[in-house]
């Protein structure tokens, strides 16, 4: 693996997301230096990628995850790992480094030296925790990359937040408050995202919402774009839109470190290089051999030939689904508004009809407004998460 040389002593550094302008001038003049000339100045550096790990990032490096974990060696050093989707839809890790000093100029270093060593990757989306020294150093090194905070994260930190007894939120209206801010992340379009967001602080004008008022101003208003779709919805995320690939990745990692011998630093990385990193090439290489001899000529068929490198799976599942499309009547089809994508499905029994709309992937029962549906038809029973997907605003 190529390995960053790690400097004699760290230097001491601000933790704040800003820099001065001697720092930005350091990383304007690494931009610009030889890979052999680059020297570490934010802290302690550790680099490891493979030459098979260059070719997947050049390959899927469009859209890269990238996280940290902790608690790998005795030192207490956080372990960041870089990660792409392959064509397979399967995690594949493509790097990792550890820095002493967890602040944007040790990350911008490393993403520096990265792009260094694979000049010709630009990824046109980072998926990320709201990590502040993750998200400067991003816009430093790939300033026309998107920025897009893990929705999973991003929910986890509203409730953790509004749970707090502290901040004096009741419990009703934590539930309320987090289907506002679900519902404004939800949103089909910038202009109803923007709507929503007008209502939400509206409500939040009353002296008792002034806490969370003052918090969401400061944490989430400023960053709408990051966490909400509908800003980026033009770059092609393959409706991934969370971390969940990296942290599978964190516990299967844990899980080999449980069988070595101590916690320090080279056996970390042994274990990492020789046995986590070559698990996950011959998991890619054995799904390679599976669908490229498996039904090569029936992709090529029926499909274009920018469609035949896909799996197989995934081809017959669309052949099928458009298949049944084409039998359905379109008097069982209604427009629901001029906007693309969103129609109505009469379903069999005459009574409900499934709203679909495919800029946001979501679907929801509405009572038909047929002479045979009744209240008493119309209803269901609720599913799991479903309010998630009807928002009070």
């Amino acid at each position: 693996p190529m390995c960053a040389p790690a400097s004699a002593a760290p230097t001491s550094v601000a933790g704040s997301a800003e820099l001065s302008s001697t720092q930005l001038q350091a990383i304007e003049a690494l931009k610009h230096a030889a890979p052999v000339t680059l020297q570490p100045r934010g802290g302690t550096l550790l680099l490891a990628i493979t030459e098979e790990q260059k070719r997947i990032l050049r390959r899927y490096g469009s859209v890269l995850c990238i996280d940290a974990t902790y608690r790998t060696v005795s030192w207490g050093l956080p372990f960041f790992m870089l990660v792409v989707v392959d064509s397979h839809h399967k995690a594949y890790p493509v790097a990792y480094f550890m820095v002493s000093h967890e602040t944007t100029e040790a990350i911008t270093e490393v993403l520096l030296y990265l792009k260094h060593l694979v000049p010709d990757w630009e990824p046109n989306a980072v998926i990320m925790d709201k990590d502040e020294a993750e998200i400067q150093a991003c816009k430093l090194v790939f300033p026309n990359a998107v920025i897009i905070l893990c929705e999973f994260h991003a929910k986890q930190a509203w409730l953790r937040w509004l749970r707090t007894s502290a901040h004096g939120v009741t419990k009703d209206r934590q539930l309320f408050v987090y289907k506002c801010l679900n519902g404004i992340m939800k949103s089909p379009s910038t202009q109803v995202a923007l709507s929503r967001l007008a209502a939400f602080e509206n409500l939040l004008s009353t002296k008792k919402s002034a806490k969370l008022k003052t918090w969401f101003c400061k944490e989430w208003k400023p960053c709408l774009h990051m966490w909400c779709p509908a800003f980026h919805s033009q770059i092609f995320t393959r409706t991934f839109t969370t971390n969940n690939y990296v942290e599978g990745m964190n516990y299967a990692l844990k899980s080999m470190l449980m069988l070595r011998p101590n916690l320090r630093v080279d056996s970390l990385w042994m274990v990492v290089v020789n046995d986590f990193t070559e698990h996950y090439k011959l998991q890619h290489m054995d799904n390679n051999l599976r669908d490229s001899g498996r039904g090569a000529t029936w992709t090529t068929q029926k499909f274009p030939s920018e469609f035949g490198t896909r799996p197989t799976c995934v081809l017959k599942g669309l052949q099928d689904r458009l298949e049944r499309a084409k039998k359905i009547h379109l008097s069982r089809v209604t427009t629901v508004s001029n906007v693309l994508g969103q129609f109505r499905f009469l379903k069999g029994n005459q009574t409900l009809q499934a709203e679909y709309d495919l800029s946001t992937m979501e679907k929801k029962y509405v009572a038909s407004q047929g002479p045979t549906a009744s209240s008493q038809q119309a209803k269901r029973p609720p599913k799991v998460g479903e309010y998630e997907q009807s928002p009070p605003i």
